[in-house]
């Protein structure tokens, strides 16, 4: 097994720990929302393991200095992460809503 393979893996074990945390936070103070969150999450998990991935195999073929390669992971995590972080508020919004609609119609 490349050296490559052994860190993909090691990586996306990191990521599958990291991912359940933060699902178990999601769900525990936001149980609405938590569905909208895990996807949003797996989303940006799997953006930065692709990210990283390709950069890592770059910075050891010499092809991009590896300085380079991590502003480069991280410009793509950052944009990505803006663009999920939009996404899950607007669903939580939403969600919020028809929450706060229904406690008012149970409340008439």
């Amino acid at each position: 097994m490349s050296l490559l393979t052994k860190f993909r893996l090691a990586l996306i074990s990191y990521l599958d720990s990291v991912v359940a945390d933060i699902k178990k936070f999601a769900w525990a103070f936001l149980p609405k929302v938590g569905a909208s969150v895990e996807v949003a999450i797996e989303d940006l998990a799997q953006v930065a393991l692709q990210a990283v991935v390709e950069q890592a195999s770059k910075a050891v073929k010499g092809e991009v200095k590896f300085r380079d390669a991590v502003n480069i992971v991280v410009d793509s995590v950052t944009a990505s992460g803006k663009t999920v972080a939009i996404q899950t508020a607007q669903a939580a919004v939403q969600l919020a809503y028809l929450e706060a609609v229904k406690i008012a119609k149970e409340t008439k």
